[in-house]
């Protein structure tokens, strides 16, 4: 992962597709929390290795569920953005994916070092929840060696919402 080697076999896929894979994953640990998951998705199709998307998307709903409180809803979303590389060169359509919770959130001062190795959003996180701080490092990876960008946005007692970019499939 260090050196962005990981092997990707890159396939035109629905967006659609993988936000019901990534629900249907989370159903019995989000019926058990009283935690819904809603998809909402426009039609999108983008270029990516599925399983390394899907495993972007399980990590980040699973970090969802493990920090929202019961009667709440998860929602995942991917929608078509349309991005300016540089002038040089023509848009690039890409699909961003978001995944919003309304967990506790994560302070404004922790949010840029989420993405690093080993970093959580709270140090008890790791006692409390379990966890390594490896996960969202992961993503990171994943989704900058398909081509795109991961960010989180967050407001304290109100939730969070982390949001990726793939390239769209032509």
């Amino acid at each position: 992962m260090e050196k962005g080697k990981l092997q990707f076999d890159r396939q035109p896929v629905e967006a659609i597709d993988l936000l019901r894979r990534a629900s249907d994953v989370a159903f019995t640990s989000a019926s058990q929390l009283h935690i819904a998951v809603r998809v909402e998705a426009q039609p999108a199709k983008i270029l990516a290795d599925e399983e390394r998307i899907l495993q972007v998307l399980n990590e980040l709903v699973a970090n969802a569920l493990k920090f929202s409180a019961r009667d709440t809803t998860i929602r995942v979303s991917a929608k078509p953005l349309e991005t300016e590389i540089s002038a040089e060169t023509a848009p690039t359509r890409m699909i961003c994916f978001t995944v919003e919770d309304q967990g506790r959130g994560i302070a404004p001062e922790k949010l840029d070092r989420i993405f690093e190795r080993f970093q959580q959003g709270d140090a008890s996180d790791s006692r409390a929840l379990g966890g390594t701080g490896l996960g969202l490092a992961l993503c990171r990876s994943i989704v900058e060696q398909h081509g795109g960008q991961i960010w989180a946005e967050s407001i304290l007692g109100k939730g969070s919402r982390f949001h990726f970019t793939v390239p769209a499939a032509t």
